[in-house]
Order: C-alpha cells, then structure tokens, then sequence
C-alpha cells in the first residue's frame, strides 16, 4: 500500500515512526542509515515538519544526541498522519475516481488543480497498487472507473482508506450524515462487537460507501438465504428498511443490509463457522491457562466475535489494510514495553495456532489481536499488575532524607504496582557511599560505588522525561526476567 503514497512522503512516514516509537535521542547515522538517504535529506525532512506541522509536533536536533521528536499535547500522531494523507495528490485521485466515476481527464484535472501529465502518473501509480488487490480503474474512451471482481473487497477497501484518512468528527461523503447516524442507531443493536466511536464509524462508512455504490450502478450480493439468517432480527432489520427506503426506494435492502453485516454472509458453511469458533475460544483458553488469568463471559464472547472478524476479513481482503498508519503497531509497541510477559504469550499461542491451522494468525494480525485482546478483556491490565512480584527499590540521594523521600514518592506514583520503594537512610544502611547493594534496583541521584551497574540508575534531582523513559524500561526488563523465572 505504500506504493499509494510518494517516495518522500513513505520516507518522512518512517522517519516519524522511528521518533516516536523511540521517543528519545536517535543519532543522526543511525537514522541516514534506516532511511536509506542523506544527512542532508534527513534534515530537509526535518524542516518539512517544523514548516508544516508546526502545530503538532516538536523536532529537535543535536550534532551529538541526534535527533527527537515530541507531539503537542493537544494532537496525536494518527491525527498527523490523516493530514499527511489528504496532503497526497495520488490519495486524492483515487477519491475523485470514487466519488465522480465515468468523468473524463478533464474533469478530474480541474477538479484537483493538476496536469494531464500528473494525472496519468497517478493514474498509472493507482492501478500497479489495486491490481495485486484484483481491483482495477478502468480508462474507456477517457472516462475512469474503479472496478473488480469482487464488489465487496472494493467496498471493504474503500471503507479501510476512509477510516484511516479521516477523523471521527469529520465526514467525506456527499450524503446527510443524520440520515446515516439515523440507520446506524437501528443497526448497532445487532453489531456483534464492542460498541466503540471507532466501531461506529466503521459502520456509517461502511453505510455510505455502499449506498453510494449502489447508487453508481455496482451492486453487491451474497448467494445466501437472507430471509433465514435475518429471521431472529426482523423488527430491525424492518426498521432499517423503512429509513433506506425513505430516502433510496431504488436499493435493495436485502443487498445493502448483506454489504453491511457482510461477516454474517460470507461463512456459510457450518463446520468452518464451528472449526473457527473452536479455534477462538481456545486461544482465550491459552492464554487464561499460561498467564493464569479470568474472563467475564460478556468480554469472552466479544472477544471471540472479533477473532472470527479477522477470519472472515481475511477471507474477503487479505492484503495489508493500511496505507500509512498501522494504528495497532503502535498501540503494540506501548503495551509490549508495559506486559512483555503477556505480548510474549500471545505471539507463542499465535504461532503454535498458525502451524496448526495454515492461516496467518500471526505473521499479519499479531499486532491486532495483542491490542484488541487486551482492550477487549475485562481489565486485563488489573490483572497482569497483579501477577508480578514488586520490584525491591532503594533510593540514595547526597541532598538528604527529604529529598530520597521525594523521589521515592514519586516513583510510588508512577509504578504503584510494579516497585516496592524504601528510602536507604530510613533502612539505615550503614555506609551509604560504599554499600552492597541486594535489592533489585538502586536509584540515585549521584554515582555509588560497589553497585552493580545493571542493578543501578543515575537520576537528576528532579527525574527528566529521559530518567522516566530509562526507569520504565530497566523495570520493565526486571519484572520480565522474575516472571519467566516462575
């Protein structure tokens, strides 16, 4: 997919990625070096993001440390990466090719301000990307059109785009959003998943999107009983009529509500629904068993109904999802460096059930189940805290016992359930400047000597953003280590 995007732009994407997955110092030879481009590049990137992201991120730049990145706190780094989206000309062609089909170059050029010549670059661009995705745009006597073999993997394609490019308060398409939120409300009672902002707007557009497709003339079916699967929910799926009809009389409802709740159509056969409903639940099983944990019933089925979601996604789209952003990616690295034990099961269960099953459970979602799983779980993270053993800290400092006393109640508040702290004068330590240290970790203020360096920390008297990043990944090291220990 980022073939989607232009070279520049795929640079300064990985370029962000690297910062903020690091959020610290990165060298400036390290960074030329992942890149694949020059010093000088690296910088003209860098003055791109002062210049035209001013408002949402800081750069800064050191001959010595490198280079750091920090988001305002008002923005969050998907919200910059929208922006950089709808920055592309290529992003941009491929939406007018959806919105306005059957237009000629003409059209298209003087709707986006641009060349003939920069039109069929795109053009050309678009289709090397689509056609590994069995999608095409057509070009027949100057007129575009994106088309496939399969409507729905269009659609579903076209609902993945949208959702990454475009915030939840905005709206891209040329139909009364009320009229969606309207068919939403009625068809969220039967949604299957965690009600979300987020699940939501996968619905409205999935919504949009397929009216407007319908209304292009591309229809979608399923050789499927509708009638019998819709039986159990006909008061709303009535309801959802009515509202369709009052505004499209000409689209088929039984289609559209198909295109809709498509992961309802596309299983079935009866023993691949029970073989991968086994498979989900045995997961869940897995993992309550190795980390020795509980799940509420409620979050158990939902959880369940998302990982047979994957399934039945997969079997529609099975190519990469998204263009720029992989959202859970970056929600994996954060929870990889708070519950490494927890990642760590998930990705030996993943592996043992894709030997078992042939099917990418791990090579293309282990990202997405780690996040999904613990944000679907009834407070897993409660859990997991309690399952590790505290780390024994001793805290030293040359500027007295109210300042140890300081420091350890600021480390009591940032890990409470990770780190057991005690104040070295108050264990009256004997010799402060040439003890032994026993416990787990020493936290300082000053150098101590006799200190085993993978057991001690240097801290400044108040702790820098830095001493915090440090302190959280030696904990975090520490409890993983005395838990695989168990």
């Amino acid at each position: 997919m980022e073939r989607l995007i232009q070279n520049t732009m795929i640079r300064r994407v990985r370029l962000l990625d690297i910062l903020i997955h690091s959020n610290q110092w990165v060298p400036i030879k390290e960074l030329t070096k992942r890149l694949n481009c020059s010093q000088q590049t690296l910088l003209s990137d860098c003055d791109y993001f002062e210049n035209e992201w001013l408002d949402y991120v800081v750069i800064e730049i050191s001959k010595k440390l490198g280079i750091r990145i920090y988001m305002h706190k008002n923005h969050s780094v998907s919200e910059l990466y929208k922006k950089m989206m709808k920055n592309s000309s290529d992003l941009s062609l491929l939406e007018s090719f959806f919105f306005y089909p059957n237009r000629d170059t003409s059209f298209h050029t003087k709707r986006l301000y641009i060349s003939e010549s920069s039109l069929y670059r795109s053009y050309k661009k678009l289709n090397l990307v689509l056609s590994d995705r069995n999608m095409d745009i057509t070009h027949n006597q100057d007129k575009y059109v994106l088309v496939g073999e399969n409507e729905l993997q269009i659609r579903l394609f076209l609902i993945l785009y949208f959702c990454e490019a475009y915030e939840e308060s905005e709206w891209p398409f040329p139909i009364n959003k009320y009229f969606i939120y309207e068919l939403t409300n009625d068809a969220i009672k039967i949604f299957p998943f965690k009600v979300t902002l987020d699940s939501i707007k996968f619905l409205m557009y999935s919504m949009a999107i397929s009216i407007i497709r319908e209304e292009q003339g591309f229809t979608f079916s399923v050789n499927h009983n509708f009638e019998k699967t819709s039986d159990k929910n006909r008061i709303i799926f009535e309801k959802i009529k009515e509202i369709l009809h009052s505004k499209y009389p000409k689209i088929n409802y039984e289609k559209f509500c198909q295109s809709i709740f498509w992961w309802n159509y596309i299983l079935v056969d009866y023993e691949e629904k029970s073989t991968i409903e086994t498979l989900s639940n045995k997961y869940i099983e897995l993992l309550c068993s190795s980390l020795n944990i509980r799940i509420a019933e409620k979050n158990r089925v939902a959880l369940s109904n998302w990982i047979q979601f994957i399934y039945v996604r997969h079997r529609i789209y099975p190519f990469q999802e998204y263009i720029i952003h992989n959202r859970f990616a970056q929600s994996c690295v954060s929870i990889r460096k708070n519950y490494p034990v927890y990642t760590q099961e998930v990705k030996d269960i993943l592996i043992s059930l894709e030997k078992q099953t042939q099917f990418p459970w791990y090579s293309d979602y282990y990202e997405e189940l780690v996040h999904e799983t613990f944000f679907h779980w009834n407070e897993l993270y409660k859990q997991l805290d309690k399952k590790y053993s505290k780390l024994v800290v001793v805290v030293y400092s040359d500027l007295g016992e109210e300042h140890e006393i300081f420091l350890a109640y600021l480390l009591n508040n940032k890990f409470p359930d990770r780190v057991d702290v005690h104040c070295a004068r108050k264990v009256k330590l004997s010799n402060v400047h040439q003890c032994e240290i026993t416990c787990d970790l020493c936290i300082s203020n000053y150098t101590l000597k006799n200190v085993d360096p993978q057991n001690f920390l240097v801290v400044e008297d108040i702790p820098s953003t830095k001493n915090w990043i440090d302190i959280s990944y030696c904990i975090n090291q520490k409890v993983t280590i005395k838990a695989s220990r168990k």
